[in-house]
C-alpha cells in the first residue's frame, strides 16, 4: 500500500481509479488494525486520501471551481487538519509537530508515510497472541532451523537465543 501511494505522490495528478483502489486497501488495513494508535493513523490516512482524491478530481485545469460544486467542499479540503492524538504524538513525535502545519492533503499523506514507520519487528518469529501453544511450536521450529541451516545463511540465531532465554525464564517461574 505504501509503495502504491508513493507512485501516486510522484504523479502530477492522482489517478481516480487507482486512488479508489488505494482507499479500499487503506480502509481494509484500518479495519484490521488492533492498536488504538494504528486505528487512528489508518483513519487519518483514509481521510487524507479521500480529500486528496477530491482535490485532484474536483479542480479544473484552469483552476476554476466546477459548476454545481458546493463552495463548502472546496474550502473543507484546504481547512486546517486536526492534530494527532497525544498517544500518536508520543510514538511519532515528528509527525505530531509537522502534521498540523501541512498545507494540503497531499502533503499530509506524504507526512503520514514518511513519519509512521512500522513498529513491528520486520522478521516475524511466529508469535500468535491468541494461540500460545502454536507460538511455542513456531519458536522451537525457528530453533531447529537455527541449528540445521546456520552455516548456510542468517537464520535468526540471535532472535532465537533471545526468545529462548525469555521462554526459559518464564518456564522457571511457573510451577
Amino acid at each position: 500500500l505504501r509503495a502504491d501511494i508513493r507512485v501516486q505522490l510522484q504523479a502530477e495528478r492522482p489517478d481516480g481509479q487507482a486512488m479508489q483502489g488505494l482507499l479500499d486497501r487503506a480502509r481494509q488495513d484500518g479495519e484490521a488494525a488492533r492498536h488504538p494508535v494504528a486505528r487512528e493513523l489508518a483513519a487519518l490516512l483514509v481521510s487524507e486520501l479521500e480529500t486528496w482524491a477530491h482535490q485532484g478530481n474536483g479542480e479544473q485545469p484552469n483552476g476554476e471551481q466546477p459548476k454545481g460544486e458546493p463552495l463548502a467542499r472546496a474550502t473543507a479540503s484546504t481547512s486546517a487538519p486536526a492534530a494527532v492524538s497525544a498517544a500518536a504524538g508520543a510514538l511519532f513525535p515528528e509527525l505530531a509537530e509537522s502534521y498540523p502545519a501541512a498545507a494540503d492533503a497531499r502533503e499530509r499523506v506524504e507526512l503520514l508515510l514518511d513519519h509512521c514507520r512500522a513498529r513491528i519487528d520486520p522478521r516475524p518469529d511466529g508469535y500468535n497472541p491468541h494461540d500460545l501453544h502454536e507460538s511455542a511450536i513456531n519458536l522451537l521450529s525457528v530453533g531447529i532451523k537455527v541449528g540445521t541451516d546456520a552455516y548456510k545463511s542468517d537464520t535468526g540465531a540471535r532472535l532465537f537465543m533471545k526468545k529462548s532465554a525469555d521462554l526459559q525464564r518464564l518456564l522457571q517461574q511457573v510451577p
